[in-house]
């Protein structure tokens, strides 16, 4: 029997209430799904209520820096100048959030990054797991 995906708010709300290791595994789980391998948790912090995870795509073998936020406020640009500050040439970048992105980062991503980092909001997150049939509970 299959389970049933929750409407995305009511999905982003139980992300919310996990654990941050709960969070993270969601997003672990997410990047396996998504062909990613190598996935480590380089650290996170409970007080900032972000995990920073490392991976390898499995088809080009680059390297990947993923800041998870969990988060109900906007994602503001520093966030996006501290994960560019990380990533070194020849990787790329992920910045994750369940809640959204401010126009300035956004555009701070899009003007410095271009093609090296992904900024994925908590719609798409939430869109994401639910294409990947991800549910909450079977990455805890």
């Amino acid at each position: 029997m299959s389970q049933q995906t929750p409407p995305p708010n009511e999905l982003l709300d139980k992300l919310k209430a996990l654990s941050l290791n709960d969070f993270a595994a969601v997003i672990h789980r997410l990047l396996e799904r998504k062909g990613f391998d190598e996935i480590k948790l380089i650290r996170s912090s409970e007080f900032a209520r972000t995990a920073d995870l490392q991976a390898s795509y499995d088809l080009t073998r680059k390297t990947y820096i993923i800041r998870a936020k969990q988060w109900s406020e906007i994602v503001r640009s520093k966030s996006v100048r501290t994960l560019l500050s990380l990533i070194k040439d020849g990787e790329r970048g992920f910045l994750i959030t369940t809640s959204s992105f401010s126009p300035t980062a956004l555009a701070e991503a899009y003007e410095c990054a271009k093609d090296s980092l992904m900024l994925i909001d908590g719609a798409e997150l939430a869109a994401l797991l639910h294409k990947h049939e991800i549910h909450i509970d079977e990455a805890k």
